[in-house]
């Protein structure tokens, strides 16, 4: 994450200075006294670096030369600013951090950092507890359900990195607002500054496959992460000594470090308990270590047709 935002802001300062250079060549070409003015500045530095005149003579002369160059700008219907460095951030110039002694992160640092989080947890930002609504659901008992979940959901993911219990279970059948809940937890996280991912069982299988067809473990990253979203537990393929074992890995290793997890699936118990194991089933239902959360009612996607 790191490399990457340090990539970010060194393409932003490059195409700074590169702004930069057009407008000077632009305004160069319109007056050569510009580039005498430049020779002058350059001058200044020289003699206050060999000590021939003081700071304040210094900037007496290159008051003088900013107050020439900016007549010069305005004879030519230029800004007065149109040579000096332009920033996206004024704040931090485009450097990421702010403060004098200590450096902390700008605003826009926690910004770009928040939008790369959303980028690689496949968050969406229209599916979050602010956009939640009731008015999609056909009856009151249902919709009563969907606002107690909500509640229940949103007190999870304000207590995140350490849940108590660690663990939610959102299960019922499908088209109930179960994956919009474990969006929503996963964008609250991002937006509080904790990594997480949010992933369907299906695509984690197939990132699982990919990582031993390319010989790495992907298996760690959905161990140690702080958050981890699974969703539509149930859809992916049975693939012998893959499936059953990854998944159980990441459940026993997260449920035993006390990690944050979030399981979404359509089965039952019972159901669970035939396609992995029962002690798979055990342990996804265990509420001494998961809150969960059944979701009951009318299929939601049926009443947007």
């Amino acid at each position: 994450m790191r490399a990457k935002l340090s990539a970010l802001y060194k393409k932003i300062q490059a195409e700074n200075r590169q702004k930069l250079e057009q407008r000077r060549e632009h305004a160069y070409s319109k007056s050569p006294r510009f580039l005498e003015l430049d020779s002058l500045s350059a001058e200044v530095l020289i003699d206050l670096a060999r000590g021939k005149i003081d700071p304040c003579e210094a900037a007496r002369r290159n008051q003088a030369i900013r107050t020439e160059q900016e007549a010069l700008l305005k004879s030519l219907f230029l800004p007065p600013t149109y040579l000096d460095m332009r920033y996206i951030c004024p704040n931090c110039k485009d450097t990421g951090l702010v403060g004098t002694d200590i450096k902390r992160p700008c605003a826009c640092y926690l910004k770009n950092e928040q939008q790369f989080l959303l980028e690689g947890a496949r968050i969406n930002n229209s599916e979050t507890f602010e956009n939640f609504s009731t008015d999609i659901y056909p009856e009151d008992a249902q919709r009563f359900r969907s606002q107690n979940a909500k509640k229940l959901c949103e007190r999870y993911a304000n207590s995140l990195p350490a849940p108590k219990p660690p663990c939610l279970l959102l299960h019922g059948q499908a088209g109930l607002g179960k994956s919009f809940f474990g969006n929503a937890i996963a964008y609250r996280a991002i937006e509080n500054g904790i990594p997480c991912i949010r992933i369907t069982a299906y695509r984690f299988i197939q990132d699982i496959m990919e990582g031993l067809s390319a010989r790495e473990n992907r298996l760690d990253k959905y161990v140690t992460l702080p958050l981890l979203v699974l969703d539509d537990i149930g859809i992916e393929p049975m693939i012998p000594n893959i499936t059953r074992e990854s998944l159980l890995s990441v459940l026993g290793e997260r449920q035993g470090a006390g990690l944050a997890t979030v399981y979404i699936t359509n089965l039952s118990y019972e159901e669970i308990g035939l396609r992995y194991s029962e002690r798979f089933a055990s342990r996804l239902f265990n509420r001494e270590i998961t809150l969960m959360i059944s979701l009951t009612g009318e299929d939601l996607r049926k009443e947007k047709r």
